[in-house]
Parts: C-alpha cells; sequence; structure tokens
C-alpha cells in the first residue's frame, strides 16, 4: 500500500525545502525579488525582509510599508508578531539613529578607500573554516529553530561573542 501526502509535514527531510519554495513563491506573489536580501518597493520606499529559517524581521523606514509587508505574510502563512526585534540570530539589535547612520557611512567610506588592503595571520596557509547547522521548529514546545555554529583557525575553535 503506497500514501501520498498532499502537502509535506514538519520533521520530514524535505519540509525546509518545501518551506522555502513556498515561502519563496508567495514573495514572488508580493513582488519580492531574491537577492542578497529580500526587497520590495512600495511607493518609493524599499522593505527588507531577513529570512532565516522561519524567522522573517521586517524593515523599512515608513511603518505604512512594513504594515503591509506583515499583512501580506499574515495573509498566507500563521505568523505571529514579535513587535520591535530586539535580538535576532543571537545578535542585539538597537535602532539606527541619525548619529548611528553617520558613524556607518564613514565605516564604509574607510572600507572603499582601503579596498586593496588586507590582514594575514601567520602565513601559514591555514583556513578560517566554518560549520553551521540549524533545524526547523525542532523544540517541541515552542516550535522555534534552534542554529549552532563553531568557528575554527589554525584548528582550534575560535571564541565569538
Amino acid at each position: 500500500m503506497v500514501c501520498g501526502l498532499k502537502r509535506t509535514l514538519n520533521g520530514l527531510l524535505q519540509a525546509p525545502r518545501a518551506w522555502h519554495m513556498r515561502l519563496r513563491e508567495e514573495l514572488g506573489n508580493f513582488e519580492f525579488v531574491t537577492s542578497i536580501t529580500d526587497t520590495r518597493i512600495v511607493a518609493g520606499e524599499l522593505i527588507y525582509l531577513v529570512v532565516w529559517v522561519d524567522d522573517i524581521p521586517v524593515a523599512a523606514r515608513g511603518g505604512d510599508c512594513i504594515a503591509k509587508a506583515k499583512e501580506y505574510l499574515g495573509g498566507k502563512f500563521a505568523v505571529r508578531d514579535l513587535g520591535e526585534a530586539k535580538y535576532f540570530l543571537g545578535m542585539e539589535l538597537t535602532q539606527p539613529t541619525e548619529e548611528h547612520w553617520r558613524a556607518a557611512l564613514g565605516v564604509v567610506r574607510y572600507l572603499a578607500g582601503t579596498a586593496e588592503d588586507g590582514v594575514i595571520f601567520g602565513g601559514s596557509g591555514e583556513n578560517f573554516t566554518v560549520y553551521c547547522d540549524a533545524d526547523h521548529a525542532g523544540d517541541v514546545d515552542t516550535k522555534r529553530s534552534t542554529t549552532g555554529y563553531v568557528f575554527l583557525m589554525y584548528g582550534r575553535a575560535v571564541l565569538v561573542e
């Protein structure tokens, strides 16, 4: 006897791929384009979606644009609006003020002026290696994903805080 599933279930090996394909299709229907960041222009404003497994922070200058994106995603998926993001991928997030913006532009100008410079560690040819893994909704109680990573340099783990 053979049974065919009409949709994938959480826990199956193909579930993450099915989630990604469905999300990509729905974002395409809302005129987002795939790039390093998923972006969409609404009334002349850019909306950014940073997709990491099943977490999707939304960023834009105007609150109306953010509301439209959240409304669209809420109509297509069961979502929880957790309010303003305080942490994402283990990093604390704060609002970019004008002062932060000027400082960031200064860093970009510095990097653009030193694009040919670099840093050499020891010269042994050792590679910097990163291993990363995530599960999709692995926490049975909250259905949240767990991410783990390790950085290796010269064969030793490097602590990143």
